[in-house]
């Protein structure tokens, strides 16, 4: 019988490594399976579980795997990531997507680490510790995709600017808690009152 086939499986880019729009859906949790390291703009690929092209970690991702596992890459295989699509990473100075990680498996407890994403400007990025899946395969939070397909429409359709709904989220959506997600999906239904609207 051969294995089932849906929509999302055709919206996957057309790349040698995972993309921000891969994970368009949600956060997806999954195992390292190897890691090599070599010269050039890219020099870090690690291979994941779950079917998924190897993940390239950009160098904020990259300070954040060594402050929590330490410099021997080789020792990341068998521990697990959490990544998810960041739409404000930028490429060339502008927004342009990219994947980030917010929870890693063993460490001994959460962290944030402030760091430079533009000259003169930094931002703290805060990892969770990640607790992997009992069965031991690959998940994906299937609940995160109507929380960010509604994310979306706030600021393509229903009024709202982008930087609106990040300070409303006041933390990178895939951190949001679940128990406050229906309460911020009402609010985003609401856009905010725009300068010299009629009283």
């Amino acid at each position: 019988m051969s294995e089932s086939y849906g929509i999302a499986d055709t919206i996957s880019a057309k790349s040698t490594q995972l993309n921000a729009d891969d994970l368009m859906n949600g956060p997806i949790t999954v195992q390292i399976t190897g890691v090599s390291v070599a010269r050039g703009d890219q020099p870090v690929t690690i291979s994941i579980s779950g079917g998924y092209q190897p993940w390239k970690p950009c160098k904020t991702s990259r300070r954040l795997l060594v402050f929590g596992w330490g410099a021997d890459e080789q020792k990341y295989v068998g521990r697990w990531l959490t990544l998810y699509r960041d739409p404000d990473a930028l490429w060339a100075g502008k927004p342009a997507g990219g994947v980030r990680h917010s929870a890693m498996s063993d460490i001994k407890g959460a962290f944030t680490l402030p760091l430079s994403f533009a000259k003169g400007k930094k931002t703290e990025y805060r990892i969770s510790v990640l607790t992997p899946p009992a069965n031991g395969k690959p998940s994906v939070d299937p609940a995160f995709a109507a929380f960010g397909a509604a994310l979306n429409a706030a600021v393509k359709t229903g009024g709202w600017t982008g930087e609106q709904v990040k300070a409303l989220l006041g933390c990178p959506a895939a951190e949001v808690p679940v128990d406050r997600r229906a309460e911020l999906v009402a609010t985003l239904a609401n856009p905010p009152a725009t300068e010299g609207a009629a009283s």
